[in-house]
């Protein structure tokens, strides 16, 4: 997702863009994920479905529900989120104008806007006025909605001129210099170079499956069977900080466990064993 991005960017700035995929087509954790795209600030959905939000509410949210928020950097998602969706939506992401009023994961159906945050939960439905802000894409199922808005964006992506090769695995950068100039990739066996005029985006997800990495930045969970993409070896982590590059936040991990008893048995409170609350039920 962040590479056919980076790519349509560029191609829509006016420079010609090449692809490397590592893999034989649109894969990458995108490929397996529900296609939940987390936006808000007044899009085309939560106006169609009635509901009112604003750049700020989203902000504050946003802000509220962070260990360490970077004020700029939500301020930026914020002011441009409706405009995220818009573009979405124009690059070949199909989204039905609809409510999915249940609880869920996931909506089971092609119903678009649901609650995915905490937004009604307290302390920060006080804080700032919720609203729902998980867009989801029209697709009928649990499982697909990322790849077909994968697949659309790649379709846009090929139609205005930006080219591809898959089966490629990029392993080190070319310099010039201070400036990187290109970059080295091997497919099937035979070492291929690759001149960038412009500059070169890294997009090649995370370091689940390098041991080297999780032990040295999430130690905890070194010996995890973490379900992941099988290229997310850290390589364009390892690039970028080769090149000069910073990183952040490299301890931080997501786990997630939901737990979805049906809606109608959820009329509790859950305590720890100090007999206290602990958690939002809801």
């Amino acid at each position: 997702m962040a590479g056919i991005c980076a790519g349509l960017g560029a191609r829509e700035a006016g420079a010609d863009a090449l692809v490397l995929e590592r893999s034989s087509g649109c894969s990458g954790s995108t490929a397996v994920a529900a296609g939940h795209f987390y936006l808000g600030g007044g899009t085309a959905v939560q106006t169609a479905c009635g509901f009112i939000d604003d750049a700020q509410a989203l902000a504050a949210y946003l802000t509220a529900v962070s260990s360490a928020p970077d004020e700029e950097k939500i301020a930026a998602f914020a002011q441009g989120s409706a405009a995220h969706f818009d573009w979405l939506e124009a690059h070949g992401v199909p989204f039905d104008r609809s409510y999915y009023s249940a609880k869920a994961v996931v909506q089971p159906g092609r119903e678009c806007l649901i609650w995915t945050g905490n937004e009604r939960v307290w302390p920060f439905r006080d804080r700032t006025r919720p609203a729902p802000r998980g867009h989801k894409v029209a697709f009928d199922g649990v499982e697909g909605g990322g790849a077909l808005a994968l697949d659309g964006l790649a379709a846009h992506a090929k139609a205005i001129g930006v080219e591809t090769v898959f089966d490629i695995k990029v392993d080190a950068l070319v310099g010039a210099g201070d400036r990187i100039v290109g970059v080295r990739g091997r497919r099937f066996g035979e070492d291929r170079f690759y001149r960038a005029s412009r500059g070169v985006v890294l997009a090649a997800g995370g370091f689940s499956q390098n041991a080297q990495m999780m032990a040295q930045y999430v130690p905890r969970f070194r010996e995890t069977n973490i379900m992941a993409g099988p290229y997310d070896d850290g390589m364009a982590i390892r690039l970028g900080v080769a090149a000069g590059g910073a990183t952040e936040h490299m301890d931080g991990f997501l786990l997630t466990s939901p737990i979805y008893p049906p809606e109608q048995l959820v009329k509790g409170i859950l305590v720890n064993r100090d007999g206290r609350r602990f958690v939002a039920e809801d």
